[in-house]
């Protein structure tokens, strides 16, 4: 038989330790949160450099844009991760870095136009996903005073390195300006040439008679340059935005 008093002071006892686990659960969740929450964002800021680079690299394979991402991704007023204590996170021992590989070409299946008929010809001639893939891998190592509790305890747990990593498809019919635009479109037989010179040589032959007839009117003689002369011209109607024309 138990005595009187015995379980109310068992159950205070339970209560107490009870306590003290909910004390150390909200107060590991005080400092974890935090903690997880810059490293959540430096992994996305990590992400966002990834596809800079990738894009940066389609456009051209030969940049490096370390420094842009040094810049606009891991430093400024918007990026001062720091600990607890004041340290910063992202600063004097951290390492970021750049990794650039190429993957092999897409199977036809995964090209733009698939396998339909020509679609492969059409492909080669205006040089659209025939240089495989491009991936940018952006990882970024933290210093050692990058810990979860005081610079100085060997114990605490540190900022694991992060690495995100983008592939993108390598001159996937993109072109920096105009001109581009043409000689891209000039040099593919399927897509242009060879029907431009079928049309050439019938221009060039009722031309041979019509300059003569037109000489008398001053009329200037055919052109038969039918892409370079159009550079940057656009209808005026197209400048506006949809609907409201400028």
């Amino acid at each position: 038989m138990t005595r009187p008093g015995t379980a109310g002071r068992a159950c205070a006892g339970q209560a107490l330790v009870e306590s003290l686990v909910v004390v150390l659960a909200l107060g590991a969740m005080f400092v974890a949160i935090p903690w997880l929450g810059r490293f959540q964002d430096i992994a996305l800021q990590a992400g966002h450099a990834s596809r800079f680079a990738a894009f940066s690299l389609a456009r051209d394979n030969s940049l490096r844009p370390l420094s842009g991402i040094h810049h606009h991704f891991f430093s400024g007023s918007s990026h001062q991760w720091a600990t607890s204590h004041g340290d910063r996170i992202v600063g004097e021992g951290s390492q970021i870095s750049l990794a650039v590989s190429t993957l092999p070409s897409l199977n036809a299946l995964a090209q733009p136009g698939g396998i339909e008929p020509d679609a492969s010809a059409q492909r080669r001639g205006l040089r659209i996903g025939e240089q495989g893939l491009m991936k940018a891998q952006v990882a970024v190592s933290f210093p050692p005073n990058a810990t979860l509790g005081a610079p100085d305890a060997a114990t605490a747990p540190a900022y694991p390195s992060v690495a995100r990593h983008v592939a993108i498809l390598v001159d996937a019919g993109h072109a920096s300006d105009d001109t581009s635009v043409q000689q891209r479109v000039a040099r593919s037989e399927p897509a242009w040439a060879n029907m431009a010179e079928s049309s050439h040589s019938l221009g060039r032959r009722i031309a041979g008679i019509s300059v003569v007839l037109d000489k008398g009117w001053g009329r200037e003689a055919p052109s038969f340059d039918w892409l370079e002369p159009w550079a940057g011209r656009l209808p005026a109607y197209r400048l506006g935005y949809a609907g409201h024309p400028s």
